[in-house]
């Protein structure tokens, strides 16, 4: 019986031994927990910078009424303005734009963009030009880009012009049905 007893004894040891163990690493594990667990607190704001690009004419259309060029040295014009400013409010990032033409169809017609002089010098800049006979037909084309600076207010202005070359008096353009199709593709991009 002696033994039995020191048996229970030694087990009732190691178990009181073991539970203190355990009790120990618990008590460890909490504060290594604690040291890796922090609080942090702040604020920032940050505000967006302001996209503006403007593209209008004088007439508020989307349209260009071509119906003016129906026979040799006929001509038509279209002006319009690109402008990194609206209603007070003027791009704050660097902007690049193109200007493109896409002319479809039967008509010979020629059209360019061309850059009009604010002074008045009289001096002004092709952008793209497209027409639509020829051996040397160009369809589409795309300026070079333009770049308006950061917060600068700037505005460029523009014409389209579309003529029927009084020398492409060709019968085979005779017929009324010829049509035609010009888009004016003005593309935008935040440089920076």
């Amino acid at each position: 019986m002696e033994k039995e007893n020191r048996i229970s004894s030694r087990i009732y040891q190691a178990v009181a031994v073991l539970l203190c163990l355990v009790m120990l690493s618990l008590w460890m594990l909490g504060n290594v927990y604690a040291r890796y667990t922090t609080e942090s607190s702040g604020g920032d704001t940050a505000r967006v910078a302001a996209f503006v690009f403007q593209l209008a004419d004088g007439s508020g259309s989307q349209m260009i009424d071509l119906k003016n060029v129906q026979k040799p040295g006929d001509t038509c014009e279209y002006h319009f303005t690109v402008s990194n400013e609206k209603d007070s409010k003027v791009n704050e990032v660097t902007t690049e734009y193109t200007i493109g033409l896409e002319l479809t169809g039967s008509m010979p017609l020629e059209c360019k963009v061309t850059e009009v002089d604010p002074e008045g010098s009289g001096i002004s800049k092709e952008m793209c030009k497209v027409k639509s006979f020829g051996d040397d037909a160009v369809l589409a084309q795309e300026s070079a880009a333009v770049t308006f600076a950061p917060a600068e207010a700037l505005e460029k202005n523009y014409v389209l012009s579309v003529s029927w070359p009084s020398k492409e008096a060709d019968a085979k353009y005779a017929n009324t049905s010829g049509t035609s199709l010009l888009v004016l593709n003005v593309n935008a991009k935040q440089t920076d």
